[in-house]
């Protein structure tokens, strides 16, 4: 199945112990990015969206799928929370 960035940010909300806290801020900021390697094995870093914890009328990318975004079996996803 197809998820998309808002459902991960559910998903870690509810998963990370420690460190859910600070997903679970009111004001809590969640970066997206993928992980792979090039032709040359280097690790390349793509920011692919931004979503809130609670939008408070802000836009973020939550509706945005991994499938839009071209994940690949094999790519990591690094998720930073501020």
């Amino acid at each position: 199945a197809d998820a998309s960035l808002g459902e991960l940010k559910d998903l870690l909300k509810s998963a990370l112990n420690p460190g859910g806290e600070q997903a679970r801020k009111k004001s809590a900021r969640l970066d997206f990015a993928f992980v792979f390697p090039n032709k040359d094995g280097r690790y390349i870093m793509k920011e692919i969206g931004r979503v809130f914890s609670e939008t408070n009328g802000r836009t973020d990318d939550s509706a945005r799928t991994l499938n839009s975004l071209r994940f690949q079996t094999g790519d990591f996803i690094d998720v930073s929370i501020r």
